[in-house]
């Protein structure tokens, strides 16, 4: 990451409690612009009923659904460069919803990552 860009970071948490395939929550992300995230699944089903995430402001998708294999963070290159990258306006608050395509065995655990860069502003 670049030394003089101002960033700034958010992790929000949903919990799937066993016997349920879906959870939310919100998360008020500072003012600038989500240039990255990445989310980060403990627990759950695996790849055998995988665990897709959908970020929303008011009910407009800010996120398309991707499912937790493309959400993971990667090795190598710089630390931005293994997120996911994004693109969208921050001082808001973003929903979260995560879904598991069928009932859960195990309860999962959802971190998501967000990356902030303050120096662009919408």
């Amino acid at each position: 990451m670049d030394s003089a860009t101002n960033y700034k970071h958010r992790l929000a948490r949903i919990v799937i409690p066993a016997g349920d395939s879906a959870n939310d929550t919100s998360i008020k992300l500072p003012a600038g612009t989500c240039i990255a995230y990445a989310m980060k699944v403990y627990g759950g089903d695996g790849d055998a009923n995988p665990i897709k995430l959908a970020i929303k402001d008011g009910g407009n998708e800010v996120v398309e659904p991707l499912s937790q294999a493309f959400l993971e963070k990667t090795n190598g290159g710089r630390y931005v460069d293994s997120l996911v990258p994004t693109n969208f306006r921050c001082d808001i608050n973003v929903d979260l919803f995560a879904t598991a395509y069928q009932n859960l065995a195990t309860a999962a655990i959802i971190d998501v990552f967000f990356l902030i860069n303050q120096d662009v502003q919408y």
